[in-house]
C-alpha cells in the first residue's frame, strides 16, 4: 500500500499557558464595567490527528494547535470581534468601545468558576503515530479477511483535543480540555449482484 498523504499543520501563534490567558482575559473583562454593558471573551483551540485506510491508500495528518479568540459585548446591540493572533487582544478596546453613564438598570448575574481537564486512562497523544497506523492496518486486515464477500474496507480514525476558555465581566472564569478519539469501520460486501455496506 502506498502512503498518499502525510501532512503536518503548523500554527503561527506562539503558545501561551492557560494561566497567562486567564491573566489577559481577567484584565480585559475587568476593564468593561458591568453596570454599563455586558462583555465576554472566548479562546478556542483544537488539535486533530486523523488516519484513514482504503485498499489503495493510507492518508494521515497531524495538526498542531489551531486557535482563535472571539470577544463580544452588548451595549444596546451585540458587537463581536474575532481574531487568531494573540496581539489582537490589544485591539479589543478599539473594536468594542466601552459604554458610559448607563446607570444601574442592567440586570447582572453571579459569575462562576470551572477549570477541568478530562484525563483519559490512556492518552492518545502519548501513543506514537507509527503504533496508531499499525493498529489501523491490523483492524483493516481483520475486517477484510472476516468474510470472503467483503470486497472493500475503509477505516477512519480521528483524535481531537479541544480547549476552551471563557471569561465575562460578571466573574465567570471557565476552562475545559476535552480529548476525544473515534474510529469508524466501513466494510463493503458483495454477494451475487447485491452490494451493501455498514
Amino acid at each position: 500500500f502506498r502512503i498518499k498523504k502525510f501532512k503536518f499543520w503548523r500554527n503561527s501563534m506562539s503558545e501561551k499557558s492557560y494561566e497567562e490567558i486567564f491573566a489577559d482575559f481577567e484584565e480585559i473583562t475587568n476593564s468593561y464595567d458591568r453596570k454599563n454593558q455586558y462583555f465576554d471573551i472566548l479562546y478556542d483551540s483544537t488539535s486533530v490527528t486523523s488516519i484513514s485506510k482504503t485498499p489503495s491508500s493510507e492518508d494521515f495528518s497531524v495538526s498542531t494547535k489551531k486557535s482563535g479568540y472571539v470577544a463580544r459585548t452588548f451595549n444596546d446591540i451585540w458587537e463581536e470581534f474575532a481574531f487568531k493572533q494573540r496581539d489582537g487582544l490589544k485591539l479589543i478596546k478599539d473594536k468594542l468601545p466601552k459604554a458610559i453613564n448607563k446607570g444601574d438598570n442592567i440586570a447582572t448575574y453571579e459569575g462562576w468558576k470551572f477549570n477541568k481537564v478530562v484525563t483519559p486512562k490512556i492518552d492518545p497523544a502519548n501513543i506514537p503515530l507509527e503504533d496508531k497506523i499499525k493498529k489501523i492496518r491490523e483492524i483493516y486486515d481483520y475486517v477484510k479477511s472476516y468474510d470472503k464477500r467483503i470486497i472493500q474496507v475503509r477505516i477512519i480514525y480521528a483524535e481531537i483535543l479541544t480547549e476552551r476558555i471563557f471569561f465575562n465581566n460578571e466573574g465567570c472564569q471557565l476552562r475545559q480540555v476535552l480529548p476525544r478519539a473515534r474510529i469508524g469501520v466501513t466494510p463493503i460486501a458483495k454477494e451475487g449482484s447485491v452490494v451493501d455496506y455498514d
